[in-house]
Order: structure tokens, then sequence, then C-alpha cells
């Protein structure tokens, strides 16, 4: 399959399971824990296995790729805030709308690389602040205590921008550890 027909898959599978941080407060956290666990098992140790690796990972990709840190995240910020879902799946959210949405308009042609990071782009750490703040307004809107606010809005912005400035870390194992 072509870099860009891979590429694009991630992106989706990405932004989709993103919608599963919405089921969080739902399930106890054991079985929040064990899904976790369970997709971590799944995308290290079965898919690479399969047919779909070669459509999902990238070449060279290991166990530091995102198929692998973004469910051990979950699990890990489940185990540290455990019945506190809210941490979780904001973090969740901004991992699943901030990265497909830095791809899809910073990869565009014409985007500026970043002075500091010739890998990102301004397009592609503004689309990232974006996605994420509507993603966690989104959900605490739906499971905080009514709309939010303006004030609301600016401090997931700043959250956003926080975990953007991370991201241009370049850090080969933590990349996806924000």
């Amino acid at each position: 399959m072509a870099e860009g027909a891979t590429e694009a898959g991630r992106r989706w599978i990405h932004f989709l399971f993103g919608g599963v941080a919405f089921l969080l407060p739902y399930p106890s956290w054991g079985l929040s824990l064990a899904l976790a666990l369970f997709a971590l098992f799944v995308n290290a140790a079965v898919l690479p296995r399969t047919t779909a690796a070669q459509t999902l990972y990238r070449t060279g990709e290991g166990l530091n790729g995102g198929l692998v840190t973004y469910p051990l995240t979950v699990a890990v910020l489940l185990l540290i805030y455990r019945s506190h879902v809210a941490p979780v799946a904001l973090a969740w959210t901004t991992m699943a709308w901030g990265d497909p949405a830095a791809a899809w308009l910073g990869g565009r042609p014409g985007s500026r690389p970043l002075p500091w990071n010739r890998n990102k782009t301004t397009a592609g750490s503004l689309a990232f602040i974006l996605a994420s703040a509507a993603g966690l307004a989104l959900w605490t809107s739906v499971f905080g205590t009514g709309g939010p606010d303006w004030l609301m809005v600016c401090a997931l912005a700043a959250a956003g921008a926080g975990a953007c400035i991370a991201r241009h870390l370049q850090r080969a194992i933590c990349t996806q550890l924000t």
C-alpha cells in the first residue's frame, strides 16, 4: 500500500478511536484498564503479525510508535487517575484529534516548517491546538457541568498548545506520551 494511503488510514484510526474516550465514564475503572491493556497487547503483539501491519505501521516503526504508545498512555493515565476519568479522556482526545488534524493540515504543500523543528509546521501546530481544544470542549460539554464558557475554552486551547509544544520536543520514545 502506498505511504500516503497508510498515513491516511492511521489518521482516521486515531481520530475514530478518540471517540472511545467518550465512553470512559460508563464502564468500571477495572474494565477500562483491561480494555486499554488489551489494546496495548493487540497493537504490540498481535497486529504486527497480521497483514494489517503493512497498512498501519510505518516503515521501521517499532514499539515506540503511536499504535503502541497511545494505549500505553491511556493505561498509565488510568492507573494514575483511577476513578477520575476526565484527565484520561481529555489526554486521549488531545492525542486522537490533535495528531491527525496536525498531519492533515501540516502536511499540505506550502506549510511553513517551524524554525526549531523542521518536521513540524505552523499550520499543523495550529490545527493540533484547535482540534485538541474542540475535542476537549466537546468532552467537557457532554460530561461537565454544562457547556464550556469562554474561559474554559481558553484553558482547553492552552492545554492543546502545551501538548503541541511537548510534541515538538524530538524524543524518539516519548513523542506520543504527551
